[in-house]
């Protein structure tokens, strides 16, 4: 399958694929790091996000989707994302990963203080040959950047501290575009995951008018 326009076309890194089920299916072989199912979504998914972030107190965003809470007007978004948690768990199961998918409805807001994530990074996961898997429904969605384009820097105080090469491109997946990315084991300590050819992301740096605009992610794996 053709790679969507936002993915450098010579960039051998990333595999897209047609469906969900390629998906799971397709190895990281070679150097590829992450498996993308490139998927056009529309629906009021600003309005949801807001809706599970303003009521996440009680219950957790999943457990309100799965109840009977969700207005009328989202219950088409509702469904969507119903039906992706019950795919990607299976799939996982399929392949012997056994992590539900978890939804999370946050703003950048929660992580400015840290800023962690919006530093390039990368995942640890449960099952290595599976990874990680992502999706963001509404923007702003995760960034990311080739590994060629990366430098670890020599920081004992964050051994996992990487910046980004001067003047090297940085790029973003779209919303509802559901990819695995190759992830080192949790509790992995030995090596420099990059090394490992692991897949670099980080979240979108907030501005003035994303700060506190709810995100809608799906996080599994």
């Amino acid at each position: 399958m053709d790679k969507p326009g936002y993915i450098p076309q010579d960039y051998t890194r990333i595999k897209v694929v047609e469906s969900l089920d390629a998906l799971f299916d397709a190895p990281f072989e070679a150097d590829v790091n992450c498996i993308l199912y490139p998927r056009r979504i529309t629906g009021a998914f600003n309005d949801l996000a807001r809706y599970l972030y303003d009521r996440r107190r009680n219950m957790s965003a999943r457990e309100i989707l799965q109840g009977a809470y969700v207005p009328e007007a989202l219950q088409q978004e509702k469904a969507l994302m119903l039906e992706d948690i019950e795919r990607i768990s299976a799939n996982l199961t399929r392949n012997g990963a056994h992590a539900d998918a978890q939804i999370r409805a946050e703003t950048l807001a929660k992580w400015e203080k840290g800023k962690v994530p919006f530093s390039l990074h990368f995942d640890g996961c449960s099952n290595p040959k599976m990874g990680r898997v992502l999706c963001c429904y509404n923007d702003p969605v995760t960034e990311w950047a080739r590994n060629e384009d990366i430098i670890h820097e020599d920081d004992e105080a964050n051994r996992w501290k990487f910046r980004l090469k001067a003047g090297a491109p940085v790029y973003q997946f779209q919303p509802g575009d559901i990819w695995r990315l190759k992830s080192f084991h949790r509790g992995f300590k030995e090596r420099d995951p990059a090394d490992a050819g692991c897949f670099a992301h980080r979240t979108p740096a907030p501005t003035a008018e994303t700060l506190d605009k709810p995100r809608l992610l799906l996080v599994a794996g």
